[in-house]
Parts: structure tokens; sequence; C-alpha cells
């Protein structure tokens, strides 16, 4: 079982394609600066099995909410 397929069951789809885009901006620069490493995102499958945050839950609402955050 690839580390994708298991970090899948922890985050979200939207959160496995970023990270697997932020990889491979870094092995394209790698390769760009002549250093000898191979593509190994290009077969990526993504496999997620949680659902992504519900877009209302992303937002502070209210004051209380605001407080809230400022606490943490």
């Amino acid at each position: 079982m690839s580390y994708y397929h298991y970090y899948g069951q922890t985050v979200s789809r939207n959160h496995l394609g970023r990270l697997n885009s932020n990889i491979r901006a870094c092995i394209k620069m790698a390769i760009a600066d002549k250093v000898f490493i191979e593509d190994f995102t290009a077969s990526v499958e993504l496999f997620s099995s949680k659902q992504g945050q519900d877009s209302s839950g992303k937002y502070l609402h209210t004051e209380l909410d605001y407080l809230t955050v400022l606490s943490y």
C-alpha cells in the first residue's frame, strides 16, 4: 500500500491533490537543476476516504466564532 493511499484515509482529496502538486513542483525544480531524479508523481492516483470540509464551516459567522479563534 502506497503512502498516499494510507495518508488518504486521514485527509481529504483536495489536500492530497495539493500535496502531490507541491511535491511535483519540487521534482521539476530538481530536474531543471540537473539533479538526476525520477518523477514518481507522474502516475500517482489519489485515494481519499475522508470528505472535505463543508464551505460554511470554513468561515467565521459570529462574534463568538471570532473570539474562539482569538483564544486559540
